[in-house]
Formats: structure tokens, sequence, C-alpha cells
């Protein structure tokens, strides 16, 4: 599917950040690669959606810094936010502290509407030597299929930017179910990767559990639901 993205006409603000700190020594005493990209996986369990008022309502947050007073990037699903409200499909963002610099959106516009949907997707976040990029991708679920192949982007300028003080924790910290918690079971970031320019450098494969709708499923293990196949696991169609 197509992107779209826009612009604000809003000054271009260029941060400048702490250089990054001496890097850390690998066996033998060469200096570790430099991380310029980081991408999280996520998994949703969604029980029963609301397709008359748009819920659940996703809104994932990501930062190189563990904080929102710099930069850092939103990804929304099942809504968009920017520049008017609308319910379904998605939408990412950029901000710096408590502006919004750009926003993308899919023309994918449907709502959430099948019951036990079990959403996917990858959030990302790189550096360039001008920008970072803060990017939803590799998206599947019943209703919508699979979405955002090619990656809906949204840019911010920043200058002497590093990742070395990404943590997912802030990532998990921050990131909500907006609307309809209660139609969602479990929520959680399934894998972080870590890249280099050299490729990819180390992979966490710490679940961490951001939602759990504790009448439904508080003594359901992430390994039992992963091992439900005929339930959960179900075919995608173009």
């Amino acid at each position: 599917m197509s992107n779209q993205s826009l612009i604000r006409n809003i000054p271009i603000v260029l941060l400048t950040m702490l250089a990054s700190p001496i890097a850390t020594l690998q066996a033998g005493g060469f200096p570790e690669p430099e991380i310029i990209r980081v991408e999280e996986d996520w998994v949703t369990y969604i029980r029963n959606p609301d397709s008359n008022v748009g819920a659940p309502q996703i809104a994932n947050v990501i930062s190189p810094t563990e904080s929102t007073e710099v930069a850092f990037g939103i990804v929304e699903l099942n809504h968009a936010s920017a520049p008017d409200f609308r319910s379904g499909g998605h939408q990412v963002q950029s901000w710096i502290g408590s502006t919004n610099h750009d926003f993308a959106f899919s023309e994918e516009t449907s709502v959430l509407r099948t019951d036990y949907d079990k959403l996917e997707y990858t959030v990302a976040m790189e550096k360039t030597p001008q920008l970072l990029k803060f990017t939803l991708k590799d998206g599947r679920s019943r209703t919508w299929g699979r979405f955002a192949r090619t990656g809906i982007t949204a840019v911010t300028p920043v200058f002497n930017i590093t990742l070395e003080n990404y943590n997912p924790e802030f990532s998990v910290a921050n990131t909500t179910i907006n609307v309809g918690a209660h139609r969602v079971e479990l929520m959680y970031q399934k894998e972080v990767r870590y890249y280099s320019a050299n490729g990819l450098e180390r992979t966490d494969t710490t679940p961490r559990v951001l939602h759990r709708f504790k009448e439904v499923i508080q003594f359901v293990s992430l390994a039992e639901y992963e091992q439900n196949s005929d339930y959960f696991n179900i075919e995608i169609t173009e």
C-alpha cells in the first residue's frame, strides 16, 4: 500500500545532543560497532474489537533518550490523531518535545473488526547523519492482512544523535492502549534487534508484557498463547 507523508510548516529544529560516550570495547580491545537502528517486535491479542467506536486504539512510543522532552516517535494503530482524529488505519508521528514535526499514514482506513485477532508489527527507529526516522513496518492481522510492508515513516532532523541511551523498557512503560483496553487480552514486546552499519549486532528476546486483561487471563503464560496455534495463529489473507 502507498504511504502519504505530510511535513508540518514549522521551523526546522536542529537538536544538538551530547556526543556519543566512549565506545564500549569488545573482547580483544576493539570498539563495538555503533548502533544505528533498533527494531521492536510487538504482539497484541485482541478479543472483541468494537468497530463502531474504533476500539481498541494503540499508541506505541519510542525514543533514543528515554524521554519525551527531546525527540521521540509515536506509532498509532486503529486510529490517527494528526492533523485531525480518525478511527482505523495506522499513523506514525515524529515529535520534538511538545511539537509534532512530521506525520505519515497509510491509505488503510478500516477499523479492527475481527474477534480474536492477533496483531503483529514492528516499530523501528533509525539514525542517519541528519535525520532520526521512526517507522511502522511488517504488520499483519486478520482485519488488515499484511500492512506497512514497505514501511510508514516520519522523520525528525537531528545532529549528533546517538542510540546508546535507547531502552526498550521505556517503550513498554510509555506505550498505551488509549481506548478499549478491556478488549485486549494481551499485549507485549516480543523481541528487540540492534543493528550497526554492518547489519544485525544482537537480539533481545526478553518478553515484556505491557497489558494483560486480568479478568480473562491473569494466570495464562505467554508460552500457552504461543502454543495455541489453532486459536490465534490464523492464516493472513492478502
